[in-house]
């Protein structure tokens, strides 16, 4: 039984790595997103360190709120896409949604390196 517990645990803790990992990946901080998901940063980080599971809940409040792309958090496993094929096929107001979310989160990076991080 503690078998099953051990990965449970570990599993948790991978989720919570990957996360991190998405997290800043878009030039975001955990104040940021637990303010998103309504939770306090102390629970957020929880989240990350993998000592308390994120639900499905949350995770689609990440995917709704940053595009978080939920099925890497859970599995690893990052989605391809031809981004070419993908953003030429959009409908228009799609594609403008789709730059400004961009243009967002390149200032995002801008604004943390100048800050150093």
């Amino acid at each position: 039984m503690s078998n099953d517990n051990d990965k449970d645990q570990e599993y948790q803790k991978n989720m919570g790595k990957r996360l991190r990992k998405i997290r800043k990946e878009n030039a975001l901080s955990q104040d940021d997103v637990a303010d998103a998901l309504g939770i306090c940063t102390k629970q957020y980080q929880r989240y990350e360190y993998g000592d308390s599971a994120i639900s499905c809940e949350k995770l689609s409040i990440l995917e709704e709120s940053f595009h978080f792309d939920v099925r890497y958090i859970v599995t690893g496993k990052r989605e391809q896409i031809d981004i070419d094929r993908y953003v030429v096929n959009m409908p228009w107001k799609e594609k403008r949604d789709f730059f400004e979310r961009m243009a967002r989160y390149v200032l995002r990076i801008l604004n943390n390196t100048e800050k150093g991080e």
